[in-house]
């Protein structure tokens, strides 16, 4: 399956309610009812040296972005709206996983990472998931990815429930608390 219409081309900063009025409602560029995009599985290596098959992490609601950890643009950004969000929904407590997947694997060592996270106060539950060239390359299509360097490459956050479904794809402006709004209506 390709997500690549689920962030190319968006042009709304954030969709309606989804849930009923009173309730944590689903915030995003774009906003999906469940059944409608299952999220792309793949089984990459984590920077600590574990590995990590995305599957693994249904029951979680789980924030998936692809960053470079040494870039000094938009991925910073989108690490400290990420860790905003987490230390809101009770930060090392937080019942939001976040999973990045690299950009730039050449680059993304375990010192750059450790590095990154600390300076986005990164709190929470999180993994940093990298590989081949090509097992990357597979992940990037499957979830609409573009990388054409690492200075130059698609920037989105895509929020998962915990039965493996896309449910809200955003650009790189995330807003923190449309996310932790985001993440109690799935809680619920």
């Amino acid at each position: 399956m390709r997500v690549v219409s689920l962030v190319l081309g968006l042009v709304m900063l954030t969709a309606g309610p989804v849930l009923a009025a009173g309730r944590p409602s689903l915030h995003g560029t774009e906003v999906f009812q469940v059944g409608q995009h299952r999220a792309p599985d793949f089984t990459l290596r984590d920077v600590n040296g574990g590995r990590l098959h995305f599957a693994s992490l249904r029951g979680h609601v789980v924030a998936l972005t692809f960053l470079d950890s040494q870039c000094r643009q938009q991925c910073p950004l989108v690490g400290r709206e990420l860790a905003t969000a987490q230390r809101h929904l009770g930060g090392g407590h937080s019942p939001l996983v976040i999973v990045v997947v690299s950009v730039a694997p050449r680059h993304d060592t375990p010192r750059s990472v450790h590095r990154f996270m600390r300076d986005m106060r990164m709190t929470g539950r999180w993994y940093w998931l990298t590989g081949t060239q090509e097992q990357l390359n597979r992940v990037w299509v499957e979830w609409g990815i573009e990388v054409v360097s690492t200075v130059t490459h698609t920037s989105a956050v895509y929020l998962v429930d915990r039965h493996g479904w896309v449910r809200v794809a955003d650009g790189d402006l995330i807003i923190p608390s449309q996310l932790v709004e985001s993440v109690r209506a799935l809680l619920n």
